[in-house]
């Protein structure tokens, strides 16, 4: 199993395939509780997801450091591959 650090090259991909990887940065890092939301919500819809895309999102949407670390991660240059 992958740890989520891990999987952030393929989330921001995923994000900058559709332009996204700038407002999702600026969403998380301003707004604590929109994240918490999400990964509620990614609970919740784990079913349809399929947990294993579903669960470590949402563990790291938990995390206030992971989280911080991933909008640096968006920010930084190395997501840009």
């Amino acid at each position: 199993m992958q740890t989520p650090d891990q999987e952030w090259p393929h989330w921001a991909a995923v994000l900058q395939h559709y332009h996204l990887d700038q407002l999702t940065a600026w969403v998380l890092d301003a707004g604590g509780p929109f994240a918490l939301l999400t990964a509620q919500a990614l609970y919740f819809f784990r079913t349809f997801l399929g947990p294993e895309r579903a669960d470590p999102l949402a563990r790291m949407l938990e995390d206030e450091g992971e989280v911080r670390r991933f909008v640096t991660y968006l920010q930084s240059g190395e997501s840009h591959g």
